[in-house]
């Protein structure tokens, strides 16, 4: 678990406390009594949860199958905006190479390393704006467009060149 991911734990835990965060930090919805210690303590992260959660949570623990902190809803990336999926996709390639290069090069870099593919998915989506997925089998980046997804692939050369390649349905 990452440092920002404790964090972000403990602040969600000092709301939860203090009763300023009232959704399920695992599904995000409104389904938290009102009391906070009458619902469900995680498994997974000192925080409750609800009923339905802590359930789910039991299930996939007996069956060894633990549910990501990455795919918690209280854990979400923030999306910045973006407009691409009005956008033909070569448009959209250019801005991608003019303003997200460097950013998709370096994670894809991080990747590599062996760095954790979920906070590496995580800080793409975060830092990429129109970014609909990212896959690290084979490692590819996948955006929406006018005209189709947008896929983008990485490769290396024998001098550690990245190159990046966008094709379009």
């Amino acid at each position: 678990m990452t440092e920002r991911m404790k964090k972000a734990l403990l602040d969600l835990k000092e709301k939860q406390e203090k009763g300023l965060y009232t959704l399920c930090p695992r599904c995000g919805r409104d389904t938290m009594k009102p009391d906070l210690y009458t619902n469900a303590l995680s498994r997974q992260a000192d925080l409750m949860c609800c009923d339905s959660c802590g359930s789910e949570e039991a299930i996939l623990a007996f069956m060894n199958k633990p549910y990501s902190l990455y795919q918690w809803a209280a854990f979400q990336p923030k999306k910045p905006a973006s407009d691409f999926r009005d956008r033909p996709g070569k448009e959209v390639w250019a801005i991608i190479c003019d303003r997200q290069a460097i950013t998709i090069s370096n994670l894809y870099r991080r990747f590599r390393r062996g760095e954790d593919p979920e906070e590496i998915r995580f800080l793409a989506h975060e830092q990429c704006p129109g970014l609909i997925d990212l896959w690290t089998e084979p490692y590819h980046m996948k955006y929406e467009c006018s005209d189709g997804p947008l896929t983008i692939t990485f490769s290396l050369d024998a001098d550690d060149t990245l190159s990046m390649e966008a094709s379009l349905p």
